[in-house]
């Protein structure tokens, strides 16, 4: 199995987006079974439609593959953005 950074590298070399909701860069819809619900992946520089699904952008992957919060850690994390409308961002 692919650890996560082997994954978002995979997904970085894709910059054509087979996706309609990517007007550049890309965009995947994924099922999480850590979260239990929908969510999308995309590239920083994608546009993403309006959708009711938390978007998870390529900058916020990285924070999350450089600080491996804990499955209840990311939980929070994910309830936090979706309620706040958030994104992720490095503390200094």
């Amino acid at each position: 199995m692919a650890d996560t950074r082997t994954i978002l590298q995979r997904l970085m070399q894709r910059k054509t987006a087979s996706n309609q909701d990517a007007e550049k860069g890309w965009v995947y819809t994924m099922r999480s079974r850590v979260l239990d619900e929908i969510v999308i992946l995309a590239s920083d520089d994608a546009v993403v439609s309006d959708h009711d699904l938390v978007v998870y952008m390529e900058r916020e992957l990285k924070l999350l593959d450089k600080h491996r919060p804990s499955r209840e850690d990311l939980k929070a994390i994910h309830l936090l953005k979706k309620r706040f409308d958030g994104r992720l961002v490095e503390h200094e």
